[in-house]
């Protein structure tokens, strides 16, 4: 059992927080860290919830990580909404904590794109791969994820 439940400030911290390690991280070691943190977390979520290689409909998909990353879960980002073509998940969120309060002129969300990384992989039972196209931090109304499964080289 852990030993420090924090009991008055409860689990969560201030995205000013998430913010200064992210950054700093890309800083030192570029965005692969960080997306492999958001990646594992991701994974680690949908196992946490008992849903890995569940194959749910892209609703059910989308409510699971609507209710654990939203206001109800880890508060990382409001969820709008995944869908699906040919293997490939297209994830709209809006205030996502990687973009809060920052300004950039490229896509920055490389940990919560992690996250939908792992946590559809998780979800699938498969690795995947993915690109952020739309960033709030840019000016766009929402972070857009395209995620797909990775296909290895022969």
């Amino acid at each position: 059992m852990p030993t420090n439940t924090r009991p008055t400030l409860g689990k969560f911290v201030a995205a000013e927080c998430l913010q200064q390690m992210r950054l700093h991280v890309e800083d030192l070691a570029g965005p692969g860290p960080v997306l492999g943190a958001g990646r594992m977390r991701g994974a680690g979520l949908v196992e946490l919830l008992g849903k890995t290689g569940a194959s749910p409909s892209i609703d059910d998909a989308t409510e699971i990580l609507q209710k654990a990353l939203g206001l109800d879960g880890t508060r990382l980002a409001i969820v709008d909404d995944i869908t699906e073509d040919n293997g490939t998940y297209t994830v709209r969120i809006h205030e996502g904590a990687c973009s809060f309060d920052r300004k950039s002129d490229e896509p920055m969300c490389a940990y919560t794109l992690g996250v939908f990384v792992g946590a559809i992989g998780g979800l699938y039972g498969a690795t995947m791969t993915g690109k952020e196209l739309e960033c709030e931090a840019m000016g766009d109304s929402q972070c857009v994820y395209r995620i797909k499964r990775h296909v290895a080289l022969d």
